[in-house]
């Protein structure tokens, strides 16, 4: 426990001003953004899967930065110091926690040179977009809808149109004690997009 002596207070950093920021180079640059959204709603018996796909045209402003910060500090009782004042061992919280504050009290004769106010600089890039239009784009034949239950793929096709239905009464059917549906969009080999929906609620008020 001795070891624990030294360290009765931790100096930390609490908040950070911003006080100066140059921009040593910038350039704009423009890129095209694809995204897709799973919605899904149970209506009349059905699952019904909407899928959104947009297109988003951004113009960007990519910048090297300085940024001259002010950082404040605070300090608190180290974990050190609490172990010690309370040990379940009476020689160690009485012993030893007699010399535990007498090291905190010279600590404390430094804490105020060791919280005051620091300033300093830090390099960074930022990327900014100036301008963004989105637009909805036309369903593409390259996206693969899957539809997976209870680790079991169910269903796995060609995306050709935005909406689809599922029947709820196919899958408590197939799969009575299922709760969640998981629906994944692939382009390729990589996924743009995915969704579980809960089917409790549904399918315990199927009739």
């Amino acid at each position: 426990m001795i070891f624990l002596l030294p360290g009765c207070f931790q100096v930390y950093a609490v908040r950070e001003e911003v006080l100066e920021t140059k921009v040593l180079t910038s350039s704009d640059s423009d890129r095209i953004v694809d995204s897709v959204e799973i919605q899904h709603a149970f209506v009349n018996k059905y699952l019904e899967l909407t899928i959104h796909e947009t297109t988003k045209q951004e113009r960007l402003r990519s910048e090297r930065i300085v940024e001259r910060k002010k950082i404040s500090y605070d300090y608190r009782k180290s974990e050190n110091y609490r172990q010690i004042s309370t040990d379940e061992k009476p020689w160690n919280r009485d012993i030893l926690g007699s010399f535990a504050d007498l090291v905190a009290l010279f600590e404390l004769i430094t804490i105020p040179f060791r919280t005051i106010s620091d300033t300093k600089e830090e390099g960074s890039e930022r990327e900014i977009v100036l301008s963004s239009e989105e637009k909805e784009a036309s369903v593409k034949t390259d996206l693969t809808l899957i539809v997976r239950i209870e680790n079991s793929e169910v269903l796995n096709r060609k995306l050709e149109t935005r909406t689809m239905k599922i029947p709820l009464s196919e899958i408590r059917k197939r799969f009575p004690r299922s709760n969640q549906m998981e629906i994944l969009i692939y382009k390729s080999n990589e996924r743009v997009a995915y969704k579980a929906i809960s089917l409790y609620d549904a399918l315990r008020e199927l009739r």
